[in-house]
């Protein structure tokens, strides 16, 4: 029996699997990319998330302990220069020109007893965002203390 005539046999009897695994490999390997991609997206945002909520808190606690009664108060005034600095300082690890810090006396004032908000967004770039041509999404954390000092 020739060559050709075993794989005429082969075929027919459907033992011949020459190419099968490419075509499976073709099938599997976007769904599976896909899948990768995505838990890294998932786990950058994720990571991002925690880094901002604990920057905003570093930047509560500083305005907290730094009143009016302090030797460098900060605020009253809204976006203080040094709570900022400390919130990007928290969020070393994120890209720092993505980062907005915005600190708020609710009271209008930096007394013991008065309330100060920190919110932190961040403009965060994904592997699924930039591979899809879509814009990056905006995560936002917002902390309020009471002033101590």
């Amino acid at each position: 029996m020739g060559r050709s005539a075993r794989r005429r046999s082969a075929i027919r009897r459907g033992t011949d699997r020459r190419g099968t695994t490419t075509v499976e490999l073709a099938f599997v390997l976007p769904v599976v990319l896909i899948m990768i991609f995505g838990t890294m997206s998932i786990s950058m945002a994720l990571y991002a998330y925690n880094t901002i909520a604990e920057a905003s808190r570093a930047g509560a606690r500083y305005a907290i302990t730094h009143g009016v009664n302090s030797s460098s108060p900060a605020g009253p005034t809204a976006n203080d220069a040094n709570v900022t600095s400390a919130a990007k300082t928290a969020a070393f690890s994120l890209v720092q020109s993505s980062l907005s810090v915005t600190s708020s006396w609710l009271q209008s004032d930096n007394k013991a007893g008065s309330s100060v908000k920190v919110t932190v967004s961040y403009t965060c770039p994904t592997f699924a965002t930039k591979l899809l041509g879509l814009n990056p999404f905006v995560i936002s954390s917002s902390s309020t203390m009471i002033i101590t000092n």
